[in-house]
């Protein structure tokens, strides 16, 4: 299981600061984590997302200048995944653990 370690610091997110993420890491596995940050904009259809791919170190800094696609007051959902593969037979199965933190943009 992923899971963030840092969820005080992610519930307001200030988009005119980086902001870094922290989770506990899998030694055991090899393959990168993914954080994806989803901003819904209530007077339009369009989300605004900003995506990374890193390796699973257990922190990442995301910039503020990378922030800056975000508005103030939007609600910004922030999921870490991490896959894992697992052989059964001649099958592999992607395997995914996924934490979730709904945080508001100041």
């Amino acid at each position: 299981m992923i899971k963030i370690i840092n969820k005080e610091e992610l519930y307001n997110i200030d988009i005119n600061k980086s902001v870094t993420v922290e989770w506990d890491t899998d030694p055991v596995n090899d393959l990168p984590i993914s954080i994806v940050l989803i901003s819904r904009q209530l007077d339009s259809n369009k989300d605004t997302q900003l995506k990374k791919v890193v390796k699973d170190v257990g922190t990442f800094t995301i910039n503020s200048s990378e922030l800056s696609v975000f508005t103030k007051g939007s609600k910004i959902d922030v999921l870490l995944t991490r896959g894992n593969s697992e052989t059964f037979g001649d099958t592999v199965v992607n395997l995914y653990n996924i934490d979730l933190i709904s945080s508001e943009a100041k």
